[in-house]
């Protein structure tokens, strides 16, 4: 405050207001909802159901949006994303509300279709509207309170330091929101159980109170938006339609998401200093202790060398789809523990797959046994595959309409690079593939490896060592010799 003085005490103060708005920007409506949709230009298909809701600002300290937004948007077993995905209807989906003003206030469940779902979207509508009537008889349970509070605190708690100029910017901003001796804590820290408060966020979720946002390329409008030209039509939708929103019927296979096992409580620090863990014709992998920032995580890093990813666009396709079947495979299994503070990635590069796991190093060992058991095994069905391979297939050709610079970009790679393929190779490549070729592909991929790798963090040289051997173990394979 004293620098702020210096330079700034010389600014006369002005009574400057914040401009009211009434809360009701967009009214409820009577035995009907709003459908609103715009034709892109890209081949994109999205859902976004929008909903303005409670005052968040008055709620900071419960958080009810993120509350009602972990449970809505839960990617485990019994998930409303896992009854989605299992109809074929979407490929991912997201919920959570935040206010652009102090009194305008929204939350917002936010999709992304698949062929059939965009076809069948007021099914995926009937779904939603079900599995938020469940919540609402089913009610908020306390230890998803807890839960949420409990890694919000130990996220604070273990958090990287800041730059120093960004955190003091950030704390400025937040200072628009928050009081002067609760903005380090408050924006980040859940202190206050509210169920009532969850209870009227979750209240706001009906269809009377929605618009839907249908977004593609073909969509049939009447409209368009002054200057930009972007085309649009808006409806109220009534009758048959709206009653199967307004009285859902109940679903087979959803449920509120149980509790969290995986939760890091108990964490600690150990002592250990830099080692090679391990050195042969199998792989090299190095360890350093965390002594610099002394936090109870550990992050691993492994680059996995095989000769069958980038040797002919078949492969690569190859590879990039088994990339996609093993987060879409392992999405359940690892939801739980990735919400208790745990990450993993895997990702394909030339030289082979690069997986990396890191998180708190109390419970790292379970992700890293859920991980690898599985990296040899696609766990899939048709439909999965056959959305996800569409949506890269589209990803693809979309490719064409994207900025200048970034084309600029392609044809610059293709022209000094060595093994680049063009977007045609890769779609000829792509598009005969089919669901026993990945799983063929994946039983084989590790056949002849080469693991170089650095571990970091909180954890001894035994821990270290084991993880390397589970991951060798789990991939089977032998040696990859230095001219492959």
């Amino acid at each position: 405050s004293g620098v702020a003085k210096i330079y700034f005490s010389d600014i006369s103060d002005r009574p400057v207001k914040v401009p009211a708005i009434s809360p009701e920007f967009r009214k409820p409506l009577k035995g009907q909802y709003r459908l609103l949709k715009i034709k892109t230009i890209k081949d994109v298909r999205s859902l976004e159901i929008d909903f303005p809701t409670i005052r968040l600002k008055d709620h900071q300290a419960s958080k009810p949006a993120s509350i009602v937004g972990s449970v809505l948007g839960h990617e485990g077993k019994g998930s409303l994303l896992s009854k989605l995905k299992e109809e074929g209807l979407i490929l991912g989906l997201s919920a959570g509300g935040g206010s652009s003003h102090p009194d305008i206030n929204s939350f917002g469940i936010n999709i992304s279709l698949t062929v059939k779902g965009l076809k069948e979207y007021e099914r995926i509508l009937e779904l939603v509207f079900a599995y938020i009537q469940m919540i609402r008889e089913h009610g908020f349970q306390e230890y998803t309170f807890k839960e949420t509070q409990a890694m919000a605190q130990i996220n604070f708690d273990w958090k990287n330091p800041n730059e120093g100029m960004g955190f003091v910017a950030g704390k400025a901003s937040l200072l628009q929101e928050y009081k002067l001796e609760v903005v380090e804590t408050l924006p980040f820290l859940y202190t206050e159980y509210e169920p009532l408060a969850y209870k009227a966020v979750l209240d706001t979720l009906t269809p009377e109170n929605a618009m839907v946002v249908l977004s593609y390329n073909s969509a049939a409008t009447n409209s368009k938006v002054p200057y930009y030209d972007a085309e649009y039509s808006l409806q109220k939708i009534g009758e048959k339609a709206f009653k199967k929103l307004s009285h859902p019927m109940k679903v087979k296979g959803t449920f509120y998401p149980e509790k969290n096992d995986f939760i890091p409580y108990n964490l600690k620090l150990v002592e250990e200093y830099p080692h090679l863990v391990k050195d042969d014709d199998l792989a090299k992998v190095w360890f350093k202790y965390d002594h610099r920032f002394k936090q109870p995580k550990i992050s691993l890093t492994f680059r996995i060398e095989t000769a069958k990813v980038y040797r002919s666009p078949k492969n690569l396709e190859l590879a990039k789809l088994y990339e996609a079947m093993m987060q879409e495979g392992l999405n359940e299994l690892v939801y739980p523990i990735q919400m208790a503070g745990l990450s993993y990635g895997l990702s394909i590069q030339k030289k082979g797959v690069l997986l990396s796991l890191g998180g708190y190093s109390e419970r790292i060992g379970d992700l890293i046994k859920l991980v690898t058991k599985n990296l040899k095994e696609v766990k899939v069905d048709e439909q999965k595959f056959a959305n996800i391979k569409e949506a890269m297939i589209r990803g693809l050709k979309n490719r064409k309409l994207g900025q200048a610079y970034s084309r600029g970009g392609y044809y610059n790679w293709l022209m000094l690079l060595k093994d680049q393929y063009t977007d045609e190779e890769k779609l000829s490549a792509l598009t005969p593939i089919t669901l026993n070729d990945v799983k063929a592909y994946a039983k084989t991929l590790y056949d002849k490896v080469y693991i170089t790798g650095m571990i970091h963090g909180n954890w001894s040289d035994k821990e270290a060592l084991e993880s390397v051997d589970i991951l060798l173990s789990a991939l089977g394979g032998k040696p990859l010799p230095e001219n492959e």
